[in-house]
């Protein structure tokens, strides 16, 4: 069994709120945060000719954050956070839904105790979530359904993986482990539940499903060099019928992993010159010109722009930018505070806020235009998935 991973990555953004990236790592998930200790009695000490015990203080919770004095958001944030199982309390996977302008009265869509949510996507009207859970050591991983605002949901699958929805909502492609055989990609329709084998690979191999062409007659994915492990890995295409599958590009060592745009036109990918995207057939590569203080990007939503981050002369802080991938004119959109290792993750459709993970404090919303920086509140490993529109009348 192949145990989850990040970064977007995979970034598990959805169509919605664009796709998770990094420094040349396109495909970020968050690191887990680290578990917080539980408190410890103290110790009794003794003292004749009777002992004496030391009061143990009562722990205080943490007030609830008051929402702050920004506009109202039109979109909210939602993410899962997992405990793994090896953690003391653990296992336990929650997926949040919350206004970013009042983050401590967040809603749990769906909350376990006693399982992992390992992969999780959203569908493109934003009103169901497609994820795997299961308890630690389950032979299977069950793929649900989640509608977002009711919180109901349904067993979809008894085995899947990763899971990407078709851009018009009617098919889910997934992965499952065919042990002791290797991987599959399969697709399932959403109106029939039938399900179909289109490729695999071996035992031990990675297969890592990226998502839907645009027109969603294609599935893109990355594997092992068919020719040789030692050659790298390749990008690939199969059609959604299981035919014509062929090979987009040889990855080699490029730095990280692609990611694909939300429309699905285009690839973010590294190359030796810097930050690059390729077209999704192949033929067309464009460099994005890379600073020499480097920067971390992600897919704007509307997959004609990369947001990006850059130091201010001074340094005190990150200003955040829109780069037009064909004509690479800029446009700043709001600076970043605290200043740090910033992993940027996605930006909501209306431009007003970023979901940015910061390495030494954790995950944030930022509202670009008056630079506020919210925390959010976690536990576990952190998986952005998706800004998705406000309900009416919230």
């Amino acid at each position: 069994r192949r145990a989850p991973v990040l970064g977007v990555v995979v970034l598990l953004a959805g169509v919605l709120g664009g796709c998770a990236g990094g420094p040349l790592r396109p495909g970020f998930q968050s690191p887990p945060a680290t578990p917080t200790q539980a408190l410890s009695p103290l110790d009794t000490p003794t003292a004749p000719p009777k002992p004496t015990e030391t009061p143990v203080p009562t722990p205080t919770h943490t007030p609830v954050p008051t929402p702050l004095p920004l506009p109202t958001s039109a979109y909210h944030a939602l993410w899962v956070d997992t405990i793994s199982w090896d953690i003391p309390g653990g296992p336990e996977g929650t997926i949040w839904l919350a206004d970013p302008n009042d983050v401590g009265h967040r809603q749990a869509i769906v909350h376990w105790g006693d399982q992992e949510i390992y992969h999780a996507a959203v569908a493109p009207d934003g009103r169901q979530v497609a994820f795997t859970a299961a308890p630690w050591g389950a032979p299977e991983r069950p793929l649900w359904i989640v509608n977002i605002r009711t919180g109901d949901r349904t067993q979809l699958l008894p085995n899947a993986d990763q899971v990407r929805w078709s851009h018009d909502g009617h098919a889910l492609a997934y992965t499952a482990n065919e042990a002791p055989a290797g991987t599959a990609l399969q697709v399932v329709d959403m109106t029939t539940r039938e399900s179909r084998r289109l490729t695999s690979v071996e035992a031990g191999a990675m297969l890592d499903l990226l998502g839907w062409s645009s027109d969603d007659q294609k599935i893109y994915y990355i594997r092992p060099s068919p020719q040789s492990p030692e050659l790298g890995s390749e990008l690939w295409a199969i059609g959604q019928d299981g035919l014509n599958a062929h090979k987009i590009a040889s990855l080699g060592d490029r730095p990280g992993s692609p990611v694909l745009s939300p429309d699905g036109s285009k690839f973010l990918i590294g190359s030796p010159e810097g930050l690059a995207w390729i077209s999704a057939d192949g033929h067309d590569q464009h460099v994005i010109t890379q600073p020499t203080w480097g920067f971390t990007a992600t897919w704007a939503p509307d997959s004609q722009g990369l947001v990006i981050s850059r130091w201010e002369a001074n340094r005190s802080n990150m200003v955040v930018q829109v780069v037009d991938v064909t004509t690479q004119s800029t446009k700043d959109l709001g600076v970043i505070t605290p200043i740090g290792n910033w992993q940027l993750l996605a930006l909501s459709p209306d431009r007003n806020w970023l979901a940015a993970y910061h390495h030494y404090t954790g995950l944030y919303w930022l509202h670009l235009p008056t630079g506020t920086a919210i925390p959010v509140p976690t536990q576990g490993r952190i998986t952005f998935l998706g800004w998705v529109p406000r309900p009416s009348g919230s």
